[in-house]
């Protein structure tokens, strides 16, 4: 058994997020995604089951959208940078 993980993560440049294609790269996955709009930079939040380790996650986004992010758990005060390294 385990619990779900609030992460908010932020790309580094913006993207044209594309919830039907996150959805489909992620499925396997229990997690899900709220793109966050309203602010300067391309920020989604992502509800993740703790059973999957958060960089599987980073990889797939790294893959669909070729940029570098910085992610943190939410409501914390460290960020960490993720560059995905293939």
């Amino acid at each position: 058994m385990g619990w779900h993980i609030n992460y908010e993560i932020v790309f580094e440049c913006d993207v044209d997020w594309d919830d039907t294609d996150v959805e489909e790269m992620t499925r396997m996955y229990d997690c899900k995604f709220l793109y966050l709009r309203d602010l300067d930079t391309t920020t989604v939040m992502c509800c993740l089951y703790s059973q999957t380790n958060i960089n599987t996650i980073l990889d797939i986004l790294c893959a669909l959208y070729n940029t570098k992010m910085k992610y943190r758990v939410y409501n914390t005060q460290s960020w960490t940078d993720y560059e995905f390294n293939p």
